[in-house]
Protein backbone atom coordinates (compact mmCIF):
# COMPACT_ATOMS: atom_id res chain seq x y z
CA UNK A 1 0.00 0.00 0.00
CA UNK A 2 1.41 3.54 -1.11
CA UNK A 3 1.99 5.71 2.06
CA UNK A 4 0.93 9.27 1.20
CA UNK A 5 2.21 12.35 3.30
CA UNK A 6 -0.71 13.97 5.97
CA UNK A 7 1.57 16.50 7.53
CA UNK A 8 -0.80 18.93 8.35
CA UNK A 9 -2.75 20.52 11.22
CA UNK A 10 -4.09 18.29 14.25
CA UNK A 11 -7.40 20.10 14.42
CA UNK A 12 -8.31 19.07 10.92
CA UNK A 13 -6.78 15.73 11.40
CA UNK A 14 -9.38 15.34 14.32
CA UNK A 15 -12.66 16.72 12.16
CA UNK A 16 -11.33 13.84 9.26
CA UNK A 17 -11.54 11.35 12.13
CA UNK A 18 -14.87 12.35 12.86
CA UNK A 19 -16.06 12.05 9.91
CA UNK A 20 -14.32 8.25 9.44
CA UNK A 21 -16.13 7.50 12.61
CA UNK A 22 -19.20 7.00 10.70
CA UNK A 23 -18.06 4.39 8.79
CA UNK A 24 -18.77 0.80 9.21
CA UNK A 25 -16.31 -1.74 8.14
CA UNK A 26 -17.39 -2.06 4.44
CA UNK A 27 -14.93 -4.81 3.34
CA UNK A 28 -16.30 -6.80 5.87
CA UNK A 29 -19.58 -6.61 4.88
CA UNK A 30 -19.05 -6.88 1.38
CA UNK A 31 -17.59 -10.61 2.48
CA UNK A 32 -20.92 -10.90 3.76
CA UNK A 33 -23.01 -9.92 0.40
CA UNK A 34 -20.55 -12.12 -1.38
CA UNK A 35 -21.63 -15.08 0.88
CA UNK A 36 -25.26 -14.25 1.11
CA UNK A 37 -25.24 -13.52 4.27
CA UNK A 38 -26.41 -9.81 4.57
CA UNK A 39 -28.73 -8.05 7.03
CA UNK A 40 -30.56 -5.28 6.59
CA UNK A 41 -28.69 -2.80 8.44
CA UNK A 42 -25.67 -3.77 6.30
CA UNK A 43 -28.11 -1.21 3.55
CA UNK A 44 -27.88 1.61 5.71
CA UNK A 45 -24.16 1.14 6.76
CA UNK A 46 -22.94 0.95 3.02
CA UNK A 47 -25.28 4.53 2.59
CA UNK A 48 -23.74 6.11 5.59
CA UNK A 49 -20.15 4.78 3.79
CA UNK A 50 -20.75 6.36 0.62
CA UNK A 51 -21.75 9.71 2.30
CA UNK A 52 -18.98 9.73 4.19
CA UNK A 53 -16.89 8.86 1.08
CA UNK A 54 -18.37 12.31 -0.33
CA UNK A 55 -17.62 14.07 3.09
CA UNK A 56 -14.08 13.22 2.62
CA UNK A 57 -13.17 13.98 -0.59
CA UNK A 58 -14.74 17.80 0.23
CA UNK A 59 -12.52 17.81 2.81
CA UNK A 60 -8.92 16.63 1.61
CA UNK A 61 -9.42 19.02 -1.57
CA UNK A 62 -8.67 21.38 1.31
CA UNK A 63 -5.08 20.03 1.24
CA UNK A 64 -4.47 18.73 -1.99
CA UNK A 65 -4.38 14.80 -0.91
CA UNK A 66 -5.99 12.87 -3.67
CA UNK A 67 -9.36 10.50 -2.73
CA UNK A 68 -10.18 7.93 -5.79
CA UNK A 69 -12.91 6.56 -5.82
CA UNK A 70 -15.63 6.37 -8.17
CA UNK A 71 -17.99 8.85 -6.38
CA UNK A 72 -20.37 9.60 -9.35
CA UNK A 73 -20.87 5.81 -9.87
CA UNK A 74 -21.92 4.85 -6.20
CA UNK A 75 -24.14 8.00 -5.98
CA UNK A 76 -26.22 5.91 -8.14
CA UNK A 77 -26.53 2.95 -5.75
CA UNK A 78 -26.69 5.41 -2.62
CA UNK A 79 -29.75 6.78 -4.28
CA UNK A 80 -31.15 3.26 -4.89
CA UNK A 81 -30.80 1.93 -1.54
CA UNK A 82 -32.40 5.76 -0.01
CA UNK A 83 -35.13 4.89 -2.69
CA UNK A 84 -35.97 1.45 -0.86
CA UNK A 85 -35.08 1.26 2.72
CA UNK A 86 -37.22 2.47 5.83
CA UNK A 87 -36.11 5.72 6.94
CA UNK A 88 -35.96 4.58 10.72
CA UNK A 89 -33.75 1.97 12.62
CA UNK A 90 -33.80 -0.78 10.40
CA UNK A 91 -33.89 -4.80 12.08
CA UNK A 92 -31.10 -6.76 12.58
CA UNK A 93 -32.63 -9.64 11.11
CA UNK A 94 -35.51 -9.18 8.04
CA UNK A 95 -38.48 -9.89 9.24
CA UNK A 96 -38.32 -8.35 12.87
CA UNK A 97 -39.26 -4.84 11.57
CA UNK A 98 -39.98 -2.60 8.62
CA UNK A 99 -37.20 -2.67 6.05
CA UNK A 100 -38.88 -1.09 2.85
CA UNK A 101 -39.88 2.62 3.62
CA UNK A 102 -43.75 3.54 3.22
CA UNK A 103 -44.40 4.46 -0.32
CA UNK A 104 -42.04 2.09 -1.72
CA UNK A 105 -45.31 -0.42 -2.75
CA UNK A 106 -48.99 -0.04 -2.40
CA UNK A 107 -49.37 -3.57 -1.90
CA UNK A 108 -46.60 -3.63 0.98
CA UNK A 109 -48.63 -0.30 2.78
CA UNK A 110 -51.68 -2.15 2.78
CA UNK A 111 -50.27 -5.04 4.55
CA UNK A 112 -48.60 -2.95 6.93
CA UNK A 113 -51.92 -0.81 7.49
CA UNK A 114 -54.12 -4.74 7.85
CA UNK A 115 -51.32 -5.30 10.72
CA UNK A 116 -50.99 -2.28 12.43
CA UNK A 117 -54.87 -1.03 12.35
CA UNK A 118 -56.64 -4.16 11.71
CA UNK A 119 -57.94 -4.02 15.66
CA UNK A 120 -59.21 -0.33 14.86
CA UNK A 121 -60.98 -1.79 11.46
CA UNK A 122 -62.61 -4.50 13.79
CA UNK A 123 -63.66 -1.81 16.45
CA UNK A 124 -65.00 0.63 13.85
CA UNK A 125 -67.12 -2.02 11.80
CA UNK A 126 -68.42 -3.47 15.09
CA UNK A 127 -69.65 0.33 15.95
CA UNK A 128 -71.33 0.64 12.09
CA UNK A 129 -72.88 -2.55 12.47
CA UNK A 130 -74.99 -1.60 15.65
CA UNK A 131 -75.67 1.13 14.24
CA UNK A 132 -77.36 0.10 10.55
CA UNK A 133 -79.12 -3.07 12.45
CA UNK A 134 -80.20 -2.00 15.29
CA UNK A 135 -79.02 -4.54 17.60
CA UNK A 136 -76.73 -3.17 20.42
CA UNK A 137 -75.61 -6.23 21.77
CA UNK A 138 -73.47 -7.54 18.43
CA UNK A 139 -69.95 -7.91 18.74
CA UNK A 140 -67.36 -9.34 16.40
CA UNK A 141 -64.93 -11.98 18.00
CA UNK A 142 -62.12 -13.72 16.89
CA UNK A 143 -60.88 -17.45 17.90
CA UNK A 144 -58.29 -19.48 15.99
CA UNK A 145 -60.71 -21.61 14.60
CA UNK A 146 -63.11 -20.16 13.20
CA UNK A 147 -61.58 -16.61 12.77
CA UNK A 148 -63.40 -13.50 13.08
CA UNK A 149 -67.28 -13.53 13.47
CA UNK A 150 -70.33 -11.58 14.58
CA UNK A 151 -72.09 -13.33 17.76
CA UNK A 152 -75.92 -12.67 18.33
CA UNK A 153 -78.66 -14.56 20.53
CA UNK A 154 -80.67 -17.00 19.35
CA UNK A 155 -84.04 -13.86 19.21
CA UNK A 156 -81.76 -11.76 17.83
CA UNK A 157 -80.62 -14.01 14.64
CA UNK A 158 -83.68 -13.84 13.48
CA UNK A 159 -83.60 -10.22 12.53
CA UNK A 160 -80.08 -9.95 10.98
CA UNK A 161 -79.72 -8.34 7.28
CA UNK A 162 -79.47 -10.65 4.26
CA UNK A 163 -75.92 -10.06 4.07
CA UNK A 164 -74.93 -11.96 7.01
CA UNK A 165 -74.47 -15.61 6.29
CA UNK A 166 -74.38 -18.08 9.10
CA UNK A 167 -70.80 -18.70 10.21
CA UNK A 168 -71.24 -21.41 13.32
CA UNK A 169 -74.21 -22.47 15.46
CA UNK A 170 -74.14 -22.61 19.42
CA UNK A 171 -76.14 -23.58 22.11
CA UNK A 172 -77.59 -20.13 22.79
CA UNK A 173 -76.14 -18.20 20.37
CA UNK A 174 -75.49 -18.21 16.26
CA UNK A 175 -72.25 -16.53 14.78
CA UNK A 176 -72.36 -14.85 11.27
CA UNK A 177 -69.64 -13.56 8.76
CA UNK A 178 -70.46 -10.96 5.83
CA UNK A 179 -68.09 -9.59 3.02
CA UNK A 180 -67.14 -6.50 4.29
CA UNK A 181 -66.25 -8.40 7.62
CA UNK A 182 -64.45 -11.50 5.18
CA UNK A 183 -62.42 -8.90 3.22
CA UNK A 184 -61.06 -7.34 6.81
CA UNK A 185 -60.50 -10.38 7.97
CA UNK A 186 -58.52 -11.63 5.08
CA UNK A 187 -56.54 -8.30 5.03
CA UNK A 188 -55.00 -8.91 8.94
CA UNK A 189 -54.75 -12.56 8.44
CA UNK A 190 -52.53 -12.29 5.14
CA UNK A 191 -50.40 -9.32 6.28
CA UNK A 192 -47.42 -10.88 7.45
CA UNK A 193 -47.16 -13.08 4.85
CA UNK A 194 -47.51 -10.34 1.96
CA UNK A 195 -45.24 -8.11 3.98
CA UNK A 196 -42.44 -11.05 4.35
CA UNK A 197 -43.04 -11.68 1.01
CA UNK A 198 -42.44 -8.34 -0.83
CA UNK A 199 -39.35 -7.41 1.91
CA UNK A 200 -37.56 -10.88 1.18
CA UNK A 201 -37.69 -10.31 -2.45
CA UNK A 202 -37.03 -6.89 -2.78
CA UNK A 203 -33.77 -7.86 0.00
CA UNK A 204 -32.45 -10.60 -2.33
CA UNK A 205 -32.72 -7.72 -5.54
CA UNK A 206 -31.00 -5.25 -3.61
CA UNK A 207 -28.38 -7.34 -2.40
CA UNK A 208 -27.69 -8.46 -6.27
CA UNK A 209 -27.85 -4.94 -6.93
CA UNK A 210 -25.02 -3.83 -4.27
CA UNK A 211 -23.29 -6.88 -5.78
CA UNK A 212 -22.94 -5.02 -9.16
CA UNK A 213 -20.91 -2.30 -7.32
CA UNK A 214 -18.61 -4.76 -5.73
CA UNK A 215 -14.99 -2.94 -7.18
CA UNK A 216 -16.83 0.62 -7.02
CA UNK A 217 -17.01 -0.47 -2.86
CA UNK A 218 -14.28 -2.28 -2.56
CA UNK A 219 -12.23 0.79 -3.65
CA UNK A 220 -13.92 3.32 -0.97
CA UNK A 221 -12.98 0.50 1.57
CA UNK A 222 -9.57 0.52 0.48
CA UNK A 223 -9.46 4.72 0.33
CA UNK A 224 -10.77 4.77 3.72
CA UNK A 225 -8.52 2.52 5.13
CA UNK A 226 -5.83 3.89 4.08
CA UNK A 227 -6.74 7.05 5.30
CA UNK A 228 -7.70 6.11 8.64
CA UNK A 229 -4.23 4.21 8.89
CA UNK A 230 -2.46 7.13 7.88
CA UNK A 231 -4.86 9.53 10.24
CA UNK A 232 -3.90 6.72 13.00
CA UNK A 233 0.22 6.56 12.48
CA UNK A 234 0.18 10.85 13.24
CA UNK A 235 -2.29 9.96 16.70
CA UNK A 236 0.34 7.46 17.34
CA UNK A 237 3.41 9.64 16.74
CA UNK A 238 0.93 12.36 19.10
CA UNK A 239 -0.45 10.89 21.93
CA UNK A 240 2.03 8.35 22.41
CA UNK A 241 5.47 10.02 21.90
CA UNK A 242 6.02 7.39 18.72
CA UNK A 243 9.05 8.41 16.73
CA UNK A 244 10.10 8.33 12.97
CA UNK A 245 12.71 5.54 12.27
CA UNK A 246 15.67 5.95 9.77
CA UNK A 247 16.71 3.18 7.35
CA UNK A 248 19.75 1.43 6.73
CA UNK A 249 21.35 -1.10 4.28
CA UNK A 250 23.60 -2.79 6.14
CA UNK A 251 21.13 -5.08 8.19
CA UNK A 252 21.59 -3.82 11.73
CA UNK A 253 18.85 -2.94 14.10
CA UNK A 254 19.52 0.42 16.45
CA UNK A 255 16.79 0.88 18.99
CA UNK A 256 16.89 3.94 21.77
CA UNK A 257 14.13 3.89 24.52
CA UNK A 258 12.63 1.17 22.56
CA UNK A 259 9.09 0.72 24.50
CA UNK A 260 6.24 -2.00 24.50
CA UNK A 261 3.04 0.09 22.80
CA UNK A 262 0.45 -2.06 24.05
CA UNK A 263 1.96 -2.86 27.50
CA UNK A 264 2.64 0.64 27.97
CA UNK A 265 -1.34 1.56 26.88
CA UNK A 266 -2.51 -0.82 29.64
CA UNK A 267 -0.39 0.21 32.67
CA UNK A 268 -1.99 1.49 35.80
CA UNK A 269 -2.55 5.26 36.13
CA UNK A 270 0.77 6.93 37.27
CA UNK A 271 2.87 3.92 36.10
CA UNK A 272 5.63 4.59 33.85
CA UNK A 273 6.76 1.63 31.35
CA UNK A 274 10.55 1.67 31.27
CA UNK A 275 12.38 1.93 28.10
CA UNK A 276 14.90 -0.08 26.81
CA UNK A 277 17.98 -0.34 24.04
CA UNK A 278 19.25 -2.22 21.97
CA UNK A 279 21.62 -2.91 18.97
CA UNK A 280 22.05 -5.91 16.92
CA UNK A 281 24.07 -6.43 14.09
CA UNK A 282 25.04 -9.25 11.79
CA UNK A 283 28.77 -9.87 12.97
CA UNK A 284 30.04 -9.12 16.24
CA UNK A 285 27.00 -8.46 17.72
CA UNK A 286 24.23 -10.75 16.33
CA UNK A 287 23.00 -12.69 19.03
CA UNK A 288 21.46 -11.45 22.37
CA UNK A 289 21.30 -14.43 24.77
CA UNK A 290 19.16 -12.33 27.38
CA UNK A 291 18.75 -14.15 30.96
CA UNK A 292 16.89 -12.64 33.95
CA UNK A 293 14.19 -13.72 36.57
CA UNK A 294 11.11 -14.72 35.85
CA UNK A 295 8.53 -11.68 35.83
CA UNK A 296 11.64 -9.04 35.23
CA UNK A 297 10.71 -8.79 31.43
CA UNK A 298 12.33 -10.50 29.18
CA UNK A 299 9.27 -11.62 27.31
CA UNK A 300 8.05 -7.97 26.81
CA UNK A 301 11.65 -6.72 25.75
CA UNK A 302 11.90 -8.82 22.87
CA UNK A 303 8.57 -8.37 21.67
CA UNK A 304 9.05 -4.94 21.54
CA UNK A 305 11.44 -4.84 19.60
CA UNK A 306 9.63 -7.29 16.65
CA UNK A 307 7.32 -4.96 17.41
CA UNK A 308 9.16 -2.15 16.14
CA UNK A 309 10.63 -4.02 13.32
CA UNK A 310 7.05 -5.07 11.75
CA UNK A 311 6.08 -0.79 12.74
CA UNK A 312 9.15 -0.09 10.81
CA UNK A 313 8.34 -2.13 7.80
CA UNK A 314 4.54 -0.80 7.96
CA UNK A 315 5.60 2.87 7.55
CA UNK A 316 4.70 3.53 10.38
CA UNK A 317 6.62 5.71 13.77
CA UNK A 318 7.84 3.38 16.48
CA UNK A 319 7.61 3.42 19.82
CA UNK A 320 10.92 4.84 20.88
CA UNK A 321 13.69 7.62 21.45
CA UNK A 322 15.09 6.98 17.99
CA UNK A 323 15.49 4.25 15.67
CA UNK A 324 17.59 2.88 12.60
CA UNK A 325 16.64 -0.23 11.26
CA UNK A 326 16.81 -2.16 7.97
CA UNK A 327 14.33 -4.49 6.00
CA UNK A 328 13.97 -8.03 7.57
CA UNK A 329 13.15 -10.56 4.76
CA UNK A 330 11.32 -12.40 8.05
CA UNK A 331 10.51 -12.27 11.61
CA UNK A 332 10.35 -15.66 13.06
CA UNK A 333 9.15 -16.57 16.89
CA UNK A 334 9.18 -19.07 19.11
CA UNK A 335 7.24 -18.25 21.86
CA UNK A 336 4.74 -19.86 24.08
CA UNK A 337 3.76 -23.46 24.52
CA UNK A 338 0.87 -24.86 22.26
CA UNK A 339 -0.41 -28.35 21.45
CA UNK A 340 -1.97 -30.85 18.76
CA UNK A 341 -3.14 -33.33 20.72
CA UNK A 342 -5.28 -34.55 18.58
CA UNK A 343 -2.85 -35.61 16.21
CA UNK A 344 -0.53 -36.80 18.90
CA UNK A 345 1.62 -33.39 18.95
CA UNK A 346 3.04 -32.53 22.64
CA UNK A 347 3.89 -29.09 23.58
CA UNK A 348 7.56 -29.96 23.14
CA UNK A 349 7.34 -31.61 19.44
CA UNK A 350 5.52 -28.13 18.44
CA UNK A 351 8.47 -26.35 20.29
CA UNK A 352 11.17 -28.29 18.05
CA UNK A 353 9.02 -28.27 14.72
CA UNK A 354 8.62 -24.59 15.17
CA UNK A 355 12.59 -24.33 15.82
CA UNK A 356 13.22 -26.50 12.77
CA UNK A 357 11.22 -24.60 10.45
CA UNK A 358 13.03 -20.93 11.76
CA UNK A 359 16.49 -22.99 11.52
CA UNK A 360 15.95 -24.10 8.09
CA UNK A 361 14.22 -20.93 6.76
CA UNK A 362 16.27 -18.25 8.07
CA UNK A 363 18.29 -15.75 6.14
CA UNK A 364 21.09 -13.01 6.80
CA UNK A 365 17.97 -10.40 6.77
CA UNK A 366 15.86 -12.02 9.28
CA UNK A 367 15.23 -11.54 12.91
CA UNK A 368 14.45 -14.39 14.69
CA UNK A 369 12.51 -14.45 18.58
CA UNK A 370 13.68 -17.17 20.83
CA UNK A 371 11.96 -16.97 24.26
CA UNK A 372 12.64 -20.22 26.73
CA UNK A 373 13.64 -22.92 24.08
CA UNK A 374 14.05 -26.29 25.36
CA UNK A 375 11.69 -26.25 28.52
CA UNK A 376 9.50 -29.06 27.37
CA UNK A 377 11.74 -32.03 28.05
CA UNK A 378 14.33 -32.81 30.97
CA UNK A 379 17.15 -29.87 32.03
CA UNK A 380 20.51 -31.78 30.56
CA UNK A 381 17.87 -32.21 27.13
CA UNK A 382 16.57 -28.77 27.21
CA UNK A 383 20.08 -27.00 27.52
CA UNK A 384 21.83 -29.31 25.59
CA UNK A 385 19.37 -28.34 22.68
CA UNK A 386 19.79 -24.60 23.55
CA UNK A 387 23.25 -24.53 23.74
CA UNK A 388 23.43 -26.40 20.22
CA UNK A 389 21.05 -23.83 18.59
CA UNK A 390 23.02 -21.51 19.54
CA UNK A 391 26.22 -22.59 18.18
CA UNK A 392 24.30 -23.47 15.00
CA UNK A 393 22.79 -19.52 14.97
CA UNK A 394 26.49 -18.43 15.55
CA UNK A 395 27.55 -20.09 12.11
CA UNK A 396 27.80 -17.31 9.35
CA UNK A 397 25.34 -18.02 6.11
CA UNK A 398 26.33 -17.69 2.63
CA UNK A 399 28.04 -13.92 3.02
CA UNK A 400 29.30 -14.41 6.29
CA UNK A 401 26.88 -12.48 7.53
CA UNK A 402 24.55 -13.88 10.86
CA UNK A 403 20.82 -13.78 11.69
CA UNK A 404 19.54 -11.20 14.26
CA UNK A 405 18.37 -13.21 17.03
CA UNK A 406 17.10 -12.55 20.51
CA UNK A 407 17.49 -15.66 22.57
CA UNK A 408 15.76 -15.75 26.25
CA UNK A 409 16.36 -18.23 29.01
CA UNK A 410 16.97 -19.41 32.32
CA UNK A 411 19.80 -21.88 30.99
CA UNK A 412 22.42 -19.30 32.73
CA UNK A 413 24.95 -21.66 31.42
CA UNK A 414 24.52 -20.24 28.03
CA UNK A 415 25.78 -16.99 29.04
CA UNK A 416 29.10 -19.03 28.76
CA UNK A 417 29.36 -18.58 24.90
CA UNK A 418 29.74 -15.28 24.83
CA UNK A 419 32.96 -16.01 24.68
CA UNK A 420 32.20 -16.71 20.89
CA UNK A 421 32.19 -13.84 18.59
CA UNK A 422 28.88 -12.97 17.99
CA UNK A 423 26.87 -13.56 20.70
CA UNK A 424 27.03 -11.06 23.92
CA UNK A 425 25.15 -11.03 27.02
CA UNK A 426 22.22 -9.50 28.54
CA UNK A 427 20.08 -9.63 31.61
CA UNK A 428 16.96 -7.84 33.58
CA UNK A 429 17.96 -5.81 36.35
CA UNK A 430 16.72 -6.89 39.99
CA UNK A 431 17.27 -5.46 43.68
CA UNK A 432 17.00 -7.91 46.35
CA UNK A 433 17.16 -7.15 50.18
CA UNK A 434 15.81 -9.18 52.72
CA UNK A 435 14.23 -12.04 50.72
CA UNK A 436 11.89 -9.35 48.60
CA UNK A 437 12.88 -8.44 45.07
CA UNK A 438 12.17 -5.88 42.78
CA UNK A 439 12.12 -6.28 39.39
CA UNK A 440 13.61 -2.92 37.49
CA UNK A 441 13.07 -3.87 33.99
CA UNK A 442 16.08 -2.64 32.86
CA UNK A 443 17.76 -4.32 30.44
CA UNK A 444 22.03 -4.59 31.07
CA UNK A 445 25.24 -6.41 29.34
CA UNK A 446 26.07 -8.95 31.57
CA UNK A 447 24.43 -12.57 32.87
CA UNK A 448 22.33 -12.76 35.35
CA UNK A 449 22.61 -14.36 38.54
CA UNK A 450 20.00 -16.70 39.15
CA UNK A 451 15.86 -16.78 38.04
CA UNK A 452 14.23 -15.84 41.36
CA UNK A 453 11.27 -18.45 40.04
CA UNK A 454 10.85 -20.24 43.88
CA UNK A 455 9.97 -16.44 44.51
CA UNK A 456 7.76 -15.95 42.22
CA UNK A 457 5.92 -19.15 43.10
CA UNK A 458 5.74 -17.58 46.38
CA UNK A 459 3.75 -14.37 45.25
CA UNK A 460 1.56 -16.21 43.10
CA UNK A 461 0.60 -17.87 45.99
CA UNK A 462 2.18 -21.26 46.48
CA UNK A 463 2.14 -22.40 49.96
CA UNK A 464 5.31 -21.28 52.42
CA UNK A 465 5.81 -24.88 53.16
CA UNK A 466 6.98 -25.82 49.35
CA UNK A 467 8.57 -22.81 48.72
CA UNK A 468 11.13 -23.16 51.49
CA UNK A 469 11.19 -26.77 50.50
CA UNK A 470 12.12 -25.71 47.37
CA UNK A 471 15.14 -23.95 48.03
CA UNK A 472 16.17 -26.38 50.06
CA UNK A 473 16.43 -28.89 47.14
CA UNK A 474 18.06 -25.99 44.92
CA UNK A 475 20.29 -25.74 47.51
CA UNK A 476 21.66 -29.06 46.81
CA UNK A 477 21.16 -28.95 43.39
CA UNK A 478 23.51 -25.74 42.88
CA UNK A 479 26.57 -27.44 45.33
CA UNK A 480 26.60 -30.43 42.82
CA UNK A 481 26.04 -27.99 39.81
CA UNK A 482 27.00 -29.38 36.18
CA UNK A 483 29.52 -27.15 34.09
CA UNK A 484 29.65 -27.06 30.33
CA UNK A 485 32.71 -25.98 28.47
CA UNK A 486 32.39 -24.51 25.19
CA UNK A 487 33.04 -26.47 21.76
CA UNK A 488 36.88 -25.68 20.21
CA UNK A 489 36.66 -26.98 16.72
CA UNK A 490 35.80 -30.33 16.25
CA UNK A 491 35.20 -31.14 19.94
CA UNK A 492 32.63 -32.02 21.99
CA UNK A 493 31.34 -29.51 24.31
CA UNK A 494 31.81 -31.55 27.46
CA UNK A 495 30.17 -31.96 31.18
CA UNK A 496 31.72 -31.66 34.62
CA UNK A 497 30.21 -33.62 37.45
CA UNK A 498 31.82 -33.45 40.91
CA UNK A 499 35.11 -32.44 39.67
CA UNK A 500 35.44 -36.43 37.94
CA UNK A 501 35.23 -35.88 33.73
CA UNK A 502 33.57 -37.62 31.01
CA UNK A 503 36.47 -38.64 28.77
CA UNK A 504 36.82 -35.90 26.04
CA UNK A 505 37.10 -39.08 23.29
CA UNK A 506 34.98 -42.09 23.89
CA UNK A 507 37.04 -43.68 20.59
CA UNK A 508 37.71 -46.84 22.79
CA UNK A 509 34.36 -47.99 23.27
CA UNK A 510 33.43 -46.89 19.65
CA UNK A 511 35.27 -48.84 18.69
CA UNK A 512 34.83 -51.81 20.82
CA UNK A 513 30.89 -51.78 19.51
CA UNK A 514 31.88 -50.87 15.73
CA UNK A 515 34.08 -54.47 16.25
CA UNK A 516 31.59 -56.60 17.69
CA UNK A 517 29.97 -59.23 15.59
CA UNK A 518 26.07 -58.84 17.07
CA UNK A 519 24.70 -62.06 15.33
CA UNK A 520 27.47 -64.22 16.48
CA UNK A 521 27.52 -62.95 20.04
CA UNK A 522 26.04 -65.39 22.92
CA UNK A 523 23.79 -64.01 25.30
CA UNK A 524 26.84 -64.74 27.94
CA UNK A 525 28.98 -62.80 25.68
CA UNK A 526 26.93 -59.88 25.54
CA UNK A 527 26.37 -59.59 29.38
CA UNK A 528 30.41 -60.34 29.16
CA UNK A 529 30.99 -57.16 27.06
CA UNK A 530 28.67 -55.01 28.30
CA UNK A 531 29.64 -54.80 32.30
CA UNK A 532 32.95 -54.14 30.23
CA UNK A 533 31.85 -51.25 28.79
CA UNK A 534 30.01 -50.09 32.26
CA UNK A 535 33.61 -50.22 33.78
CA UNK A 536 35.35 -48.06 30.90
CA UNK A 537 32.36 -45.35 31.46
CA UNK A 538 32.71 -45.65 35.00
CA UNK A 539 36.49 -45.31 34.63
Amino acid sequence: MKIRKFDIQKKFRIDVRNVLNETADLERILSRFKGGKAYPRDFRAIQNCILTGFLLEKRLQEIDFGFSVPLPELTRLKEYIESRISDGELPVILGNGDFLKSGFSARLDKAREAKNKGRDWILELEEKEKKSTGLGTLKIRYNKVVGYYLELSRAQAESVPKNYFKKQTLVTTERFTFPELEEIERSILEADSVIQEIEKEEFENMLRTVLGYFESLLSLSTEIGELDYILNLHFCKEEYDWTCPEINQEGNLFLTDSRHPVVEKFLPIGDKFISNSMELDREDSAIAVITGPNMAGKSTFMRQVALSQILFQMGSYIPAKSGNLSIADQVFTRIGSADNLTTGESTFYVEMRETAQILQNRTEDSLIIFDEVGRGTSTYDGLSLAWAILEYLNRPLGSSKKTKTLFATHYHELTELEKENGIFNLYMDTFEKEGEVIFLKKVKKGRAKKSFGIYVAKIAGVPIEVTERAKEILSGLESRKKEIKIRKEEESFLFAFEDKMIPKSIAEIESRLKSLNVENTTPLEALKILEELKTLVER
